[in-house]
């Protein structure tokens, strides 16, 4: 079964700000504008992600984030969620991999070339994420990183997005499973508007795969695939990477390049960070980082 719980929360004047831009600029902006979204969702879909076998129940229902600390403000509780309820099936996928990580050349890592980032969260306060907290899946900050864990292990994907919103840019985090397996993953939902996007992911084994939700069904855009350039394993950190680009998006793993798509179905949207267990019970992601490069027009 598939559940997916939609809150947007206002978070005023704690949304990210560009770097060396002030923050008064910044928070003027945001406290108009801004939202952070927070989305999970349920799948059953691990192999192919079928996109045909969906049947949807619209209900309403409430949800209440976990309190922020007092020296922040505090997001406004969600004024509605939507619940749709989606049953799925597809083939299991269990597989034992070995991989050598593979050395990049510095010309061909985003990151190297691209220069300073114009946007960067090192976690050192809840300025630029409110925590989260339900029964399904808790976000929160400890020791200068975000963890995310997946309650349970029934392949729920859940997302929190961001308050930014680029166009065109290089997005990348540095992230650490914990103690995992198989297709735990966590990864980004990008071009999102907490109903749909496209969701890059890493697996504990060592694979990647890039899906889109349109709100009712995933597409698998590229199946769950080993490269070598994917850490694997529990404590083992790696850079993921997205570079959108109008209807192109290119997918990175510790600054190789691993594969491409063109999809025109979702031109602009925000960013977030997704986790999901399949194995073990209360998988645990550490995120240490996530920055972006805007791209030139």
């Amino acid at each position: 079964m598939v559940l997916i719980t939609i809150a947007a929360t206002l978070a005023a004047c704690n949304m990210p700000t560009r770097r060396n831009q002030p923050r008064s600029t910044t928070e003027a902006v945001y406290t108009q504008s801004a939202a952070t979204i927070i989305a999970q969702l349920t799948g059953i879909a691990q192999g192919d992600f079928p996109p045909s076998e969906t049947v949807g129940v619209l209900t309403d229902g409430t949800s209440t984030p976990e309190a922020t600390p007092d020296n922040t403000n505090t997001p406004a509780p969600p004024t509605q969620v939507i619940t749709p309820t989606v049953a799925a099936t597809a083939p299991v996928v269990s597989a034992t991999i070995t991989a050598t990580l593979t050395t990049v050349p510095a010309s061909e890592d985003p990151r190297l070339t691209l220069g300073e980032p114009d946007w960067i969260d090192n976690f050192e306060n809840d300025f630029y994420w409110p925590t989260y907290e339900d029964e399904n899946v808790r976000f929160w900050l400890r020791e200068n990183s975000m963890l995310m864990r997946a309650k349970g292990s029934e392949n729920r994907d859940s997302w929190m997005l961001a308050g930014e919103k680029p166009q065109d840019y290089y997005l990348e985090m540095t992230a650490q499973p914990q103690s995992c397996a198989g297709l735990d993953r966590y990864g980004f939902i990008v071009r999102s508007d907490a109903e749909t996007g496209y969701l890059f992911g890493f697996s504990c084994d060592g694979q990647y795969s890039v899906r889109k939700w349109d709100g009712d069904t995933f597409t698998t855009l590229i199946d769950w695939t080993t490269n070598p350039s994917i850490q694997l394993g529990a404590g083992q950190d790696n850079r993921l990477g997205v570079m959108a680009e109008g209807n192109r998006y290119r997918f990175y793993a510790n600054g190789a390049l691993l594969d491409e798509v063109t999809d025109e179905s979702y031109s602009g949207g925000r960013f977030g960070l997704f986790v999901a267990g399949k194995e073990i019970e209360d998988f645990t992601a550490r995120v240490k980082e996530v920055a972006y490069w805007e791209l030139p027009e």
